[in-house]
């Protein structure tokens, strides 16, 4: 996040657009899809840390929650970079997989929170 805050500032600043103000140009510029990608990011946030606090208590297995997570980190990491490049496929096939991700975390929490007895297997 504090990378892409750089980028999309810098960008922005290069474009020569006011603080605060919304901008005035679209998806072929650069400022645009930076600070696009920004907001992005700070949109997939909070799900992902609520799904993460929901595995931590319930005692998902660190291994588990660790790789779910790195690949959250990787897709979101893929996804700024598809869009800093405007390549939309691979921008929502990187969504795609961070979404994946956190969607594996809150399957592993649900199935960590299931009673294990007899009767289920």
């Amino acid at each position: 996040v504090v990378v892409q805050v750089a980028i999309s500032t810098a960008a922005t600043r290069k474009a020569a657009q006011v603080p605060g103000l919304p901008l005035t140009v679209g998806h072929e510029s650069f400022a645009f899809r930076a600070f696009r990608a920004h907001q992005n990011t700070l949109e997939n946030l909070p799900p992902f840390a609520l799904a993460v606090a929901v595995a931590l208590a319930a005692g998902v297995a660190p291994s588990l929650l660790g790789g779910a997570s790195l690949g959250f980190l990787a897709a979101r990491v893929g996804h700024a970079v598809a869009y800093y490049r405007g390549v939309a496929p691979a921008r929502t096939a990187a969504f795609s997989l961070g979404l994946l991700a956190v969607v594996v975390i809150l399957a592993a929490a649900a199935l960590a929170l299931v009673p294990r007895t007899a009767a289920f297997f």
